[in-house]
């Protein structure tokens, strides 16, 4: 399973996307906003989606439009998550996000 950053790097650099760790639900999942490269890794900023299972939001990655750096960013198993269009949920929280960034 590739990092944060390598994954960025295979989807030609193109931000926001959404990941999760390979041991997650399918439930949980980051956006992906910000990556500050520094070689082969550096930092990574975004924040948590709402769980689609109705279970709490943990704020220990991020809540919502809040971005943070992520930790383990570096690590391994982190997976793309490419099903977006089936998670009405998360697009609205990632259009939302997207707007509140174009108008700044």
């Amino acid at each position: 399973m590739p990092s944060i950053f390598a994954i960025w790097r295979e989807i030609q650099k193109v931000l926001p996307f959404v990941v999760r760790r390979s041991s997650w639900r399918d439930a949980f999942g980051l956006l992906v906003v910000r990556i500050e490269p520094k070689g082969s890794y550096g930092k990574a900023y975004g924040f948590s989606l709402p769980p689609l299972d109705g279970t709490r939001l943990n704020d220990y990655w991020g809540l919502p439009g809040s971005p943070k750096e992520i930790s383990c960013a570096g690590c391994g198993q982190w997976e793309l998550i490419t099903e977006i269009p089936e998670r009405e949920q998360w697009n609205k929280v990632i259009q939302e996000y997207s707007m509140k960034v174009d108008a700044s």
